[in-house]
């Protein structure tokens, strides 16, 4: 037995028992079959009712596997546990994933602690806020200079379906980075796979991602008074920034939101620049 399956059995183990009502009568794995069956079942006497949970754990708890997962749990219920209820363990389960499990009458647990489970007057149902330190790092890598290079451009024209070839050429970084990238993209559910190549699905989620994780760049901040206030500020800034210093500088926050979606009032122009702008 895997030491996974090992502690998702005891940690669902554990859950169930601080529930009065119930008593675990066996737990044991499915015998092997042909056909796909579940990583073990767990019997219970909820109030004097039998009930089993069918129970199917994942090593990865991104929404593409636990999709996989929900399907494969409820096909089998359907079938042969038609009385059963399908329950989805992994290590950890992302707010995504939890909500889809919730809108197909799924019950989860992840290692973590996150949990939620439903039958015969029986409801549980134990979030966790903080996230795994292995799910922030990932998120953190996933956002990276050379990473970023390939999201921003796919978020500039977030309908267009890219091949790895030209993700790669318009992004400026190697193949392996794009198919790294198209992979976590996939496995989150933030892309779609397309007849004419990979394209985003749903931005809005990358870049809440995104924004959560955000990590300003490291510099110096400083701050500055001029007697040149609105258009002419912004157009004496244009032309600087125009100019070839050898440098690079370009606005940033509401200095750069003015022009794709000009709807706050400012006083203040915010910008990037290295040393030699």
């Amino acid at each position: 037995m895997k030491e996974l399956e090992i502690h998702s059995r005891d940690a669902l183990r554990s859950l169930l028992s601080k529930i009065p009502i119930l008593e675990i009568k066996s737990l044991k794995s499915t015998p092997p079959s042909k056909g796909w069956t579940p990583d073990f079942i767990i019997e219970i006497n909820a109030a004097g009712k039998s009930r089993p949970l069918v129970c199917e754990v994942k090593a990865n708890g991104q929404p593409r596997f636990i999709n996989a997962a929900i399907l494969q749990l409820r096909d089998y219920v359907s079938e042969q546990r038609p009385e059963a209820t399908p329950i989805v363990v992994a290590p950890y389960l992302s707010p995504v994933a939890r909500q889809l499990c919730r809108e197909k009458g799924v019950g989860y647990l992840d290692l973590e602690g996150n949990a939620w489970i439903s039958f015969d007057g029986v409801f549980i149902d134990h979030q966790v806020a903080d996230k795994p330190l292995s799910e922030h790092r990932e998120l953190k890598s996933f956002f990276k200079p050379k990473s970023a290079q390939i999201i921003r451009t796919m978020l500039r024209d977030p309908d267009r379906a890219w091949r790895v070839v030209e993700l790669c050429e318009a992004a400026g970084v190697s193949l392996g980075q794009v198919s790294n990238v198209r992979t976590a993209l996939l496995n989150r559910e933030w892309a779609r796979t397309t007849n004419d190549g990979v394209c985003l699905s749903d931005p809005q989620a990358l870049l809440d991602a995104w924004a959560e994780t955000y990590e300003p760049p490291s510099g110096e901040r400083k701050s500055f008074y001029t007697t040149l206030h609105g258009s002419a500020l912004e157009n004496a800034a244009r032309t600087a920034i125009g100019e070839k210093s050898g440098g690079h500088a370009l606005f940033s926050s509401f200095s750069a939101a003015q022009w794709l979606a000009p709807y706050a009032r400012i006083s203040t122009n915010y910008f990037y620049a290295d040393i030699e702008d």
